[in-house]
């Protein structure tokens, strides 16, 4: 299979990180994914378990739960129809 490459005129590839450097890179990522992610809950907060969490909760998640999302969801339909038109339009 390498005799059919060489005379094909093709130049090998060397652009790219040596690949030493490519795999300590993506063992320290992996190490530092695995730490975040082996973190526990959020005990380090003294509030998420207390009076002051609850009552915080309670007042998000209370009747009028659905009308506040979606005020707070509604102007990102409406931004995303004008930038659509936008470009459908040619403009940029």
């Amino acid at each position: 299979m390498a005799s059919d490459r060489a005379g094909s005129g093709h130049a090998p590839c060397t652009a790219g990180p040596p690949m030493r450097r490519t795999v300590s890179t993506a063992v320290a990522a992996s190490a530092a994914a695995a730490a975040f992610l082996a973190g526990g809950d959020a005990a380090a907060c003294p509030l998420c378990n207390g009076e002051t969490a609850a009552a915080v909760r309670a007042g998000l998640f209370d009747d009028r739960f659905a009308a506040t999302l979606l005020a707070v969801v509604a102007p990102f339909p409406l931004l995303l129809a004008i930038v659509a038109a936008l470009d459908a339009s040619g403009r940029r």
